[in-house]
């Protein structure tokens, strides 16, 4: 049925926020790791963007999103406990550019 379907792609859709918020935490995650033990500039360099910034390109030009996509699938989820620690962790890794600069 109609209503069948598009539960389906609404969890799609939540299935799609989540993952993608993951992967983003884990990208920007290992950016600060590369970052902070002088890694392979030009590994870090292409996997950030390229454009420098002190190995924070990922975490400041990615992360806003995010964490938008996080807050997203948490309103429609808000006793996903895994979900609030993951929002908390991108929230902190963003925090910790902003101080940074």
């Amino acid at each position: 049925s109609c209503a069948r379907g598009l539960g389906l792609l609404q969890a799609a859709a939540w299935d799609a926020r989540v993952a993608a918020a993951r992967c983003a935490v884990i990208c920007a995650q290992r950016e600060k790791v590369l970052a902070a033990s002088g890694g392979d500039s030009a590994e870090g360099g292409a996997e950030s963007g390229g454009s420098g910034g002190g190995g924070m390109h990922f975490r400041r030009t990615r992360l806003p999103k995010a964490i938008e996509r996080a807050r997203e699938a948490l309103a429609t989820s808000p006793g996903f406990a895994q979900l609030r620690g993951l929002l908390a962790c991108a929230e902190e890794l963003l925090r910790e550019v902003s101080e940074e600069e």
